[in-house]
């Protein structure tokens, strides 16, 4: 009978550390989801300002070019 307590309770404490293993590789998984979406934001805030720079640089040197 303790055997097969133990038995039991072998088995509840693998099938409890193979659900904590799933949980954690799932939040592991959005995590580097949620990661990947921030540096795109990032990536894209970057660009979209190099690109409102450029674009200031061609407007100044239309101006310039018009009042020369």
């Amino acid at each position: 009978m303790l055997k097969e307590i133990q038995d039991s309770k072998a088995f509840e404490t693998l099938a409890k550390m193979d659900q904590d293993a799933t949980e954690a590789a799932t939040l592991a998984k959005t995590a580097a989801e949620v990661d990947v979406a921030y540096q795109d934001a990032k990536l894209e805030r970057e660009f979209s300002s190099y690109a409102e720079e450029a674009s200031l640089d061609k407007d100044l040197a239309e101006l310039k070019t018009k009042l020369q």
